[in-house]
């Protein structure tokens, strides 16, 4: 390098003096010939010359200044890319120097890998993070880190990270101490002098991991928490940010919705003036907590009790807090208020109001002496109200000085719980006993109300209806056994036809004085015993039949939702047309049909509801037959309120001995559709599960008479000659009366199906 220095020095000065030495021989050269064609004048050339000289050495003096200044210039700028190179070289030294000591020494640790996966080098935070140590990092392989990367997943993921140069992965890293260490993976595909490599940076991240998962199971809490929880953003007019499932519910609305609504739109009363005091007082650290309403999707104002605080998130400030609906809670403190207020001032109120309760009510001391009582409970008693202030209740009942034998007042005194007792009167009347603790602020009971009601018309409704039911069931079973009844006595009353026709046969085949005459005649009387008893089989079976009359089915409905519905926790809603129509029933059948139903809809609904029935005219095409004309039928439906059919059993509802109930026969349906469809009429059920069901009859209304059908069949078969078929389903009775027939002349011929003998 210094020689190349000297040399370009050289060729420097070489330049300099040969361009110098050039132009003083030009000057020379030329001066004087160029002085002689000026002029001749040896003086004036003499004086020119004085001044040439001067002009030559001013002008090299000039041209040697320029030619050693640009040298010197140059030589300055060389000095100065040299001085910068060496400047840049430091600082590039230096940044690698810092690089590597920062590589080295940041918290994160550092992989460099091959592109088979092997570990080239890493820093010292990957020892740290994981425990080992260089040369065991150095035989170790991406496998060895991280057990369950499989082949294929570093496949895809060294061919996506080829594509985009860079990808980020969170996997887990198990340490030396068997540790797994949640890290977050930034990897870089490098290629350097040719040479592929992958430099991974690992951040340990399993507290944020941890942290993410808290806050996703606290985040699923909030979500699926019963009590609704809402965020709103102040800086946006108090936008709904966002509310939990609980809140949407109770607003009616979907969160999509609910984020587009301000606080106006959900607290038409709410006073906006004062919601800055409101976040003011949040800021400071106190939660705002009041009592407003809300308008749900339905239009119905809710009142409700929020709480909310202040809460800054991401350099945002919100405010979030809980509401719960205090319907309940309001109507129990106002009729709190309302029961101690009257209670002090015994007003008149009060007075009315209780005069009208039919259920006796008295407020007990612990010594079981009578507080209070309305007048329903004197009467029980035979006293005036007033007669039994400050006297024990066992005085006044039983006349005695000691309590009741099982007071269930002292028991609720002593357990603080609820008890029920049933008791008889003097006067056979009965009444059931209900005592309720009355309990202090402190959560101790000091006063019982007692509460009695007459249940004595109750209870012989409820023993009505028991017997009323196991009438039913008894004819359930009377139904049940007559059908079985009628198909043995169908099925016998073949056979027997068969014995007697042949019987007949062969004893018309045997000569006048055959000995085998007398037993002939012996079964034939066998035979008609048998077939008398198959005649009573077949009464039974039939006696099911309806006895139909002109029937109005409008005060059989009243009178029949009332008897059913008595004593019991269900409310009914009738609605029947005005002009319904007249119908040919039978009215004690029909009676047991609604009966049945409205008796099934009061046990699908143990906790109280409301039953629908309904009745009206409807015109529908003929049932069973092709749909050529339409009919006059009443439509009669009930419907309940309970948990409704399960889907798999609408098919087999009306099938003999089907039940769902513990205690149930599995008859009533099944007697419900015997009846309808021996009236002529149809019964369907429409259900689902939780929302009820619907029982829907049709019976056919009555028609006018057209005239009676005079028509009769005269005459009887005598022996003679023509053609005869005979259709049975059964072989040997054809066969029996096709010979008896043969006998007396005819030609007679057995089909067992009406198709084949039409078409003779």
């Amino acid at each position: 390098m210094k020689l190349m220095s000297s040399w370009k020095d050289c060729r420097t000065t070489l330049r300099i003096v040969a361009a110098y030495a050039l132009f003083g021989g030009l000057w020379i050269l030329f001066s004087d010939t160029v002085m002689g064609f000026i002029t001749r004048d040896p003086d004036l050339l003499r004086h020119i010359s004085v001044y040439k000289g001067l002009a030559f050495v001013l002008i090299t003096s000039l041209l040697l200044y320029h030619l050693i200044n640009r040298h010197l210039r140059h030589l300055t700028d060389v000095n100065d890319h040299i001085h910068s190179s060496m400047e840049h070289l430091q600082s590039t030294q230096q940044r690698l120097q810092l690089a590597d000591f920062s590589i080295r020494n940041i918290s994160d640790a550092v992989y460099w890998i091959d592109m088979d996966g092997r570990i080239m080098d890493c820093n010292q935070a990957a020892n740290t993070m994981l425990g080992y140590n260089r040369e065991e990092f150095l035989a170790m392989s991406v496998t060895d880190l991280d057990p369950e990367y499989a082949n294929e997943d570093i496949a895809a993921d060294l061919a996506r990270l080829k594509r985009t140069g860079c990808i980020k992965l969170v996997r887990s890293h198990l340490a030396k101490d068997g540790r797994v260490v949640a890290v977050e993976i930034n990897s870089n595909y490098l290629i350097c002098n040719g040479q592929e490599y992958i430099c991974a940076i690992a951040r340990d991240v399993t507290q944020r991991v941890k942290a993410e998962r808290e806050a996703s199971f606290f985040g699923t809490l909030i979500e699926f928490s019963r009590d609704p929880f809402y965020v709103l953003d102040p800086a946006d007019g108090y936008r709904m940010v966002y509310a939990n499932r609980a809140a949407c519910e109770h607003y009616g609305v979907a969160l999509e919705q609910l984020q587009t609504m301000r606080i106006p739109d959900w607290d038409p009363s709410f006073d906006m003036a004062c919601v800055d005091i409101l976040l003011q007082q949040m800021r400071e650290g106190k939660p705002a907590r009041l009592e407003t309403v809300h308008r749900v999707a339905s239009g119905r104002l809710v009142p409700v009790e929020l709480s909310s605080s202040s809460l800054v998130h991401d350099g945002r400030e919100y405010t979030c807090g809980y509401f719960f609906d205090i319907t309940e809670r309001r109507a129990m403190e106002e009729a709190l208020r309302e029961s101690e207020s009257r209670y002090r001032r015994l007003s008149l109120e009060f007075q009315a109001l209780l005069d009208g309760i039919p259920d006796g009510l008295t407020l007990l001391t612990p010594d079981l002496k009578v507080l209070w009582a309305n007048p329903a409970a004197a009467r029980a008693t035979g006293h005036n109200p007033s007669d039994l202030i400050g006297r024990q209740c066992y005085e006044v009942r039983k006349t005695s000085d000691i309590p009741c034998a099982g007071c269930i007042v002292l028991d609720t005194l002593r357990t603080g719980e609820q008890r029920e007792t049933l008791i008889a009167s003097s006067a056979g009347r009965k009444f059931e006993l209900r005592s309720v603790p009355v309990r202090d602020e402190g959560g101790e009971v000091v006063k019982v109300i007692e509460i009695g009601r007459d249940v004595t018309e109750q209870l012989a409704a409820e023993a009505e209806r028991a017997e009323m039911e196991r009438k039913l069931l008894h004819a359930h079973k009377l139904e049940s056994l007559g059908i079985l009844a009628g198909g043995i006595a169908h099925d016998f009353n073949n056979i027997l036809t068969g014995i007697l026709g042949n019987l007949s046969i062969l004893k018309i085949q045997l000569p006048e004085g055959h000995k085998g005459l007398e037993r002939i005649e012996r079964c034939e009387k066998a035979v008609t015993q048998a077939t008398g008893l198959t005649c009573q089989l077949l009464t039974f079976s039939k006696g099911g039949d309806p006895v139909k009359k002109p029937t109005d089915l409008h005060q059989l409905i009243v009178n029949s939702v009332s008897f059913a519905l008595t004593g019991s926790n269900i409310a009914s809603e009738v609605i029947i047309t005005d002009d319904l129509w007249t119908v040919d029933a039978d009215e004690g059948q029909l009676e047991q049909v609604i009966n049945n139903l409205l008796i099934n809809a009061v046990q699908a609904m143990p906790l109280g509801g409301v039953v629908r029935v309904s009745a009206a005219n409807r015109l529908q095409e003929r049932l069973e037959t092709e749909p050529t004309e339409e009919e006059r039928y009443v439509a009669l439906a009930i419907s309940d309120q309970g948990e409704g059919i399960a889907p798999e059993n609408l098919e087999k509802i009306f099938d003999p001995y089907f039940t769902t109930k513990k205690s149930g026969t599995g008859l009533g349906l099944t007697s419900v559709y015997s009846i309808v469809r021996k009236h002529g009429g149809d019964i369907s059920v429409a259900s689902e599960p939780g929302k009820g069901a619907t029982f829907e009859m049709l019976i056919p209304a009555s028609r006018q008479s057209t005239g009676a059908d005079n028509s009769r069949v005269h005459g009887g078969v005598t022996a003679g000659k023509g053609r005869i078929l005979i259709m049975d389903d059964e072989e040997y009775i054809r066969d029996m009366v096709c010979e008896m027939l043969s006998m007396m002349g005819y030609d007679a011929e057995g089909f067992g199906r009406g198709g084949r003998a039409g078409g003779r």
